[in-house]
């Protein structure tokens, strides 16, 4: 019983040791190895080190600043998710740079797909879908029938023909953007083709 009392107080005392440590005070493979035992407040303290870097990262790759702290946050919150795997190869520094960098790319590809989608209903797309399906030079009065083409295809062929077509990204990107699977994204673009070439034949 002796025994048992004097290890609890020992545990007690530790206990109370570690919560005066000054945190920002130790190392970044100390706070590492804490972080990655369940230390929340360890890793609270890596992030708050390291918040300025990724923000730099992120307003170097983005000119609108709103963007630049929307990647810096999932930047960040992609560094806790990925601690665990984090191995001391390289220094910690290096690995979060890293992972900061891809996290910043992956964010501008899913800007650009957005972009990409949102020219789909705009006037440069329409005046494109021509040479999208027909190579040969437009006959006159083109423009009004491919208006008309583009107004019987669904919104769905419209958009995958176009982000296919005319914007050339591949069918991957394109069932992703469209949050659809990529054999139904392949049929509405082939069908929406098949309707404006037909179509602009009879005009022509």
């Amino acid at each position: 019983m002796l025994r048992t009392r004097h290890v609890s107080v020992d545990l007690s005392a530790r206990a109370r040791d570690r919560d005066r440590i000054d945190l920002k005070a130790l190392s970044d493979a100390v706070l590492v190895a804490r972080a990655r035992d369940g230390d929340a407040r360890s890793r609270d303290v890596l992030v708050e080190r390291y918040a300025d870097r990724v923000a730099r990262i992120a307003h170097g790759r983005f000119r609108d600043p709103e963007e630049a702290r929307d990647a810096a946050q999932e930047a960040l919150g992609r560094v806790v998710e990925q601690l665990p795997t984090f191995r001391g190869s390289a220094s910690f520094s290096t690995w979060l740079h890293r992972v900061a960098v891809n996290a910043c790319i992956d964010h501008g590809r899913r800007l650009a797909r957005v972009h990409r989608a949102e020219v789909v209903d705009g006037d440069a797309a329409e005046a494109s879908l021509a040479d999208a399906v027909q190579r040969e030079p437009e006959p006159a009065g083109v423009d009004g029938a491919l208006r008309a083409s583009l107004d019987v295809l669904s919104q769905a062929q419209r958009r995958a023909l176009v982000l296919k077509a005319v914007m050339d990204m591949r069918d991957e990107d394109v069932a992703e953007a469209m949050s659809l699977p990529v054999g139904t994204v392949k049929c509405h673009a082939h069908r929406g083709r098949k309707l404006i070439a037909a179509r602009l034949r009879r005009t022509a």
